[in-house]
């Protein structure tokens, strides 16, 4: 079975069920993990499936296909989310399932660009790198402002999760729109100058 098959298909096993451990499954149980960590993703947007992008130099991403609805139209502008992977995923799967990782968190309050215009903050890059890394701790491809991003929320995920969870639940807040004042409020130990760097737009 080449890398390609492995992530998209199901097999017998031996107990004669019919599965496998496919791209769609990794996505499933992350988001279940996801969700049980940093409290419920925002419903009104819906995966529809996860793409390569083999375009030259292109990066994972959360895409939104058109539907052909004018963005102009709130209440019926489309909220569906594509998973976008890069070609590097087609062979190696330890590479796929931590692109994976990382965009399935970006799933918890996703922005639609076009429609919001909404950048991720540097916490939300810092939590999604983070759970990338926490749960495919085999991969080794990290670097750059993402690896500095996550050096701010790691030592402190012992209470930052249950502190956004609260945030968005109790403030109705996205992660990208918390504020250094109730990163304070709801998280022992972090200090001023790591909330305010946290909440910035993401420049990386």
């Amino acid at each position: 079975m080449s890398a390609l098959d492995s992530l998209f298909l199901t097999r017998l096993q031996g107990d004669s069920s019919h599965w496998a451990m496919t791209l769609p499954i990794y996505a499933s149980r992350f988001l279940a993990d996801i969700e049980h960590l940093f409290g419920p993703r925002d419903h009104a947007f819906t995966l529809v499936g996860i793409e390569i992008d083999s375009m030259p130099g292109a990066c994972p991403r959360l895409w939104y296909p058109d539907s052909g609805i004018a963005p102009d139209d709130p209440e019926r502008r489309s909220r569906h989310v594509v998973i976008r992977l890069t070609s590097h995923a087609l062979t190696d799967p330890v590479r796929a399932r931590w692109q994976l990782a990382h965009e399935c968190f970006h799933l918890v309050d996703p922005w639609n660009k076009q429609v919001d215009g909404r950048l991720a903050n540097w916490l939300e890059e810092g939590l999604a790198t983070w759970f990338q890394n926490s749960r495919v701790p085999e991969a080794a491809y990290h670097e750059g402002q993402y690896a500095l991003a996550e050096g701010f929320v790691s030592p402190l995920m012992d209470t930052l999760a249950e502190a956004v969870k609260l945030i968005r639940q109790e403030c109705g807040l996205r992660v990208s729109e918390i504020t250094p004042g109730l990163l304070q409020d709801y998280c022992l130990g972090m200090n001023e100058e790591t909330s305010q760097r946290l909440c910035q737009p993401f420049d990386g």
